[in-house]
C-alpha cells in the first residue's frame, strides 16, 4: 500500500528553503562587515545619491528627485572599498541601486545544487497532493462524524472505495463510497481521508460485474471505433451506438473490428430501445 510521506516532504522542503536563506544571509552578513569595517557613508548607503524630494502619495518613489550625496567624506574611492550597504529601499529599484549577493563559482554550484532540490521538493510534493486528493477509484475512510440525524450520518471508520464525487443542491461537496460488502454510503468530501490512492478494486470490480449481470442486458457487438473514454459499437441488427468504458469496462482491451459480448447497464439499454420499459419493471 502507498504511503503518504506528505510531511516528511514538507519538512525536507523548509529545511531547503531554510539553507537558501541561511546561505544568502552570510551573504548578506559579509556585506555588512565589509561595509561596517570600511567605514561606508551612513548618508547615502554607498550609492553616491540621496532623495531631496518625495511625495507621500507614491509607493514606488517614481516621484522623488535625487541629488549627489551630502556626506563630504565620501567619494567614489570610499564607496568602492565598502561596496554598497545590503538594506535596499524602494528608489534602490528606480535608480538601479538593488544590492545583490555575489557568490563564487563554488557557492553558486552549492546554491544551484540547493535550488534543485526545493524544486525536485516541489514537484514531488504536488504529486503526492495530487495521488492523495479524493477522487474516484480511491479507498478512502470516514474520519470524522457528520451532521444530521444520527440514522443518516456514516460511521466514523467506514472504509470504501470512492465511486463517485458530486456537490448536492446546498453546495456541499458529498461522496458515495462503497464499501467492501457493497453497501453504499454517502459522507461529505470534508469528513473522509484516502487511505490507499493506488487500491486493488478486484473486490469492487467483483461487485460490478455481478451486478451488471444480475441488473443488465447482454449484447453482441462490433467495436467500430475507440476513442479515450468511450467506444463506437454496431450491433447484429445494425443499431450503432456509443458507449463509455464506465459503463462497459471490457471495451477497454477490445480491439477496433473485434466483434465481443457486452453487458450493457439496464438503464442503457433502455435508453438505447434494446429492452422495453415494460420489461424491467
Amino acid at each position: 500500500m502507498a504511503v503518504n510521506n506528505i510531511e516528511d516532504l514538507t519538512s525536507q522542503l523548509s529545511k531547503a528553503k531554510a539553507d537558501r536563506f541561511s546561505f544568502q544571509e552570510k551573504k548578506k552578513d559579509t556585506a555588512h562587515q565589509r561595509f561596517n569595517d570600511s567605514n561606508g557613508c551612513r548618508t547615502c548607503g554607498g550609492r553616491g545619491w540621496v532623495v531631496i524630494w518625495d511625495t507621500l502619495d507614491s509607493m514606488s518613489g517614481c516621484y522623488a528627485e535625487y541629488g549627489d550625496c551630502t556626506n563630504e567624506e565620501c567619494t567614489s574611492e570610499t564607496r568602492e572599498l565598502s561596496g554598497m550597504s545590503p538594506i535596499n529601499s524602494k528608489y534602490d529599484r528606480v535608480r538601479g541601486t538593488i544590492w545583490t549577493p555575489s557568490f563564487t563559482e563554488d557557492e553558486q554550484k552549492s546554491l544551484a545544487e540547493i535550488d534543485k532540490r526545493i524544486t525536485s521538493l516541489e514537484r514531488e510534493i504536488r504529486h503526492v497532493e495530487a495521488l492523495w486528493t479524493p477522487k474516484k477509484g480511491v479507498v478512502a475512510r470516514v474520519v470524522k462524524a457528520g451532521a444530521g440525524p444520527m440514522s443518516r450520518r456514516t460511521p466514523v471508520g467506514t472504509e470504501g472505495l470512492i465511486v463517485r464525487l458530486f456537490q448536492n443542491d446546498w453546495g456541499t461537496w458529498k461522496i458515495i463510497l462503497l464499501d467492501s460488502d457493497g453497501k453504499k454510503w454517502w459522507p461529505t468530501l470534508k469528513n473522509i481521508e484516502v487511505i490507499d490512492p493506488e487500491p486493488d478494486t478486484s473486490v469492487w470490480d467483483e461487485m460490478d460485474k455481478r451486478e451488471r449481470q444480475e441488473k443488465g442486458y447482454p449484447v453482441v457487438v462490433t467495436l467500430k471505433k475507440k476513442t479515450g473514454k468511450a467506444a463506437l459499437l454496431r450491433t447484429t441488427t445494425g443499431v450503432e451506438l456509443w458507449v463509455p468504458f464506465s459503463q462497459a469496462a471490457e471495451l477497454k482491451d477490445a480491439k477496433e473490428r473485434d466483434t465481443v459480448s457486452v453487458m450493457l447497464p439496464m438503464w442503457l439499454a433502455v435508453k438505447k430501445g434494446f429492452v422495453t420499459p415494460e420489461k424491467t419493471a
